[in-house]
């Protein structure tokens, strides 16, 4: 059975939910050449198309490597052929003007523009007769083509000559596929996986050979790759090659250095001279924050110090303060119990002679206004007043008269003389002498009140009225 290109015209499942497609063959295999199927109907009656039991994973459109024979039921239906050992052709899409496999890669990474994608995977053909792949291609979502981003750390890449590619025609369009099977052994790898990644993974190898370079990582990929170099390489020195060399364009570029810190870092932190230096800053970084934890401590303990000083000052003022006050307290105590004392007994004194009181607010009056009587204002009648708070002996006798009288028109035409001397209306004898004929005590208000019992005094001489009638 020859080997046969064709493409997949049809797909659908069958009653088994089982996928089936037919198959539309393009080229034959003659001679170790390939001939272009002039009349499929002719070759392969009736309908000119291949019957593909179980053809999972089939897509139309897609290209596909496989062997004819006789379909094995004889139904008398239009699929006289059925395929054999179906195998998806590898598509190329030649990209070597983009340049070599990591040119590409850019490109590939930014988008390039494909009118479809039919088979699920591809081979990217580059420069230097340099072929990558299988790969997957998707679109983004502006539309154009780019790398499947998972399963990139280890492509395979094949050296291939231009005899091994076969232009299919298809429609007015030329399509690429590999022309024979691929080889099992890969000429090299490449990772085309993120930056940050194969930085990290070029550094672990290159730290992994103990590279003496100081200026770290971009030495020590060097003293890598200088040692991969040597003595020759096979496929998987190539892959770590590729990597070295795609890392140290990364580290020789600044934003990328530092956009790749952290995987530096990842990858060097295990290298000796790495270790050795991060023991140093490490040791100096603990030196530092120990002196700063010290001084602060120190600073602590003195300003606690200060503190201590000063409550215990504080609690020393208070506690004078308290004694200070329960002091005043006692001694305002005793004062007020002292004056409540002598109130009290004074109000029992006052309260227990009425009449003497009144005497004495009569006798202190002239003193108060500054008109002493012509009598009982005397200094030593003042300080007999006055001592009444003191308890001295207050002599309260009323003075003795030089003359009685006996006679009431007399007793009324004296003492009406004296209340006109004293601006005090004349009726208001009547009253008061009605109060001491009848052994009372007149009380007597007003504004010219103390002069109405003056008008009982005129001058130095003392009247003092001694009959029983009243005026």
């Amino acid at each position: 059975m020859k080997t046969l290109i064709g493409v997949i015209t049809g797909t659908k499942r069958d009653k088994n939910e089982t996928q089936i497609a037919w198959i539309r063959p393009l080229a034959a295999e003659t001679d170790d050449s390939w001939e272009a199927v002039a009349s499929p109907e002719s070759e392969f009656p009736t309908r000119g198309s291949i019957f593909w039991p179980r053809a999972a994973g089939a897509k139309e459109n897609a290209l596909i490597r496989f062997h004819a024979r006789e379909n094995d039921i004889k139904n008398g239906g239009p699929d006289e052929f059925m395929a054999v050992d179906p195998q998806m052709a590898f598509e190329v899409i030649d990209l070597r003007a983009a340049g070599d496999c990591e040119q590409v890669r850019l490109a590939l990474t930014y988008g390039i523009e494909l009118p479809y994608l039919v088979s699920p995977k591809y081979l990217i053909r580059c420069a230097d007769d340099l072929v990558v792949g299988p790969i997957t291609l998707v679109f983004d979502s502006s539309g154009k083509v780019t790398l499947e981003k998972s399963n990139r750390a280890r492509i395979h890449c094949y050296q291939l000559a231009e005899n091994a590619f076969l232009g299919i025609e298809l429609e007015g369009v030329t399509r690429t596929i590999l022309a024979g099977n691929l080889l099992p052994t890969p000429y090299s790898y490449v990772d085309w996986d993120e930056d940050r990644l194969v930085m990290r993974r070029a550094i672990e190898v290159a730290a992994k050979m103990k590279g003496n370079g100081t200026n770290l990582p971009r030495q020590l990929i060097e003293d890598a790759t200088a040692q991969l170099t040597q003595f020759g390489a096979d496929a998987n020195a190539r892959l770590e090659i590729y990597r070295l060399t795609r890392a140290k364009q990364l580290a020789a570029d600044t934003q990328q250095v530092v956009s790749l810190a952290g995987e530096i870092f990842a990858g060097l932190r295990d290298h000796p001279s790495v270790v050795q230096e991060v023991q140093k800053f490490v040791q100096a970084q603990r030196d530092e924050i120990r002196s700063k934890i010290e001084s602060e401590h120190t600073a602590e303990q003195d300003a606690i110090t200060k503190l201590r000083q000063q409550r215990k000052e504080t609690e020393e003022s208070l506690r004078s303060a308290s004694r200070q006050l329960v002091e005043t307290e006692t001694r305002l105590k005793e004062q007020a119990s002292a004056i409540e004392s002598a109130l009290a007994g004074r109000i029992d004194q006052v309260l227990g002679n009425v009449p003497k009181l009144l005497a004495d607010v009569a006798l202190l009056k002239p003193l108060l206004e500054g008109r002493p009587s012509q009598n009982q204002a005397t200094p030593s009648r003042v300080t007999e007043i006055l001592a009444l708070g003191e308890g001295a002996p207050l002599n309260l006798e009323w003075p003795s008269a030089k003359a009685k009288i006996t006679d009431i028109k007399e007793l009324r035409t004296r003492v009406i003389r004296a209340l006109r001397a004293l601006g005090v209306a004349t009726v208001a004898y009547q009253p008061i002498h009605a109060g001491f004929a009848s052994g009372l005590v007149p009380i007597v208000t007003g504004a010219r009140a103390l002069e109405a019992l003056e008008a009982y005094q005129v001058k130095d001489d003392l009247a003092v009225w001694t009959g029983s009638e009243r005026p």
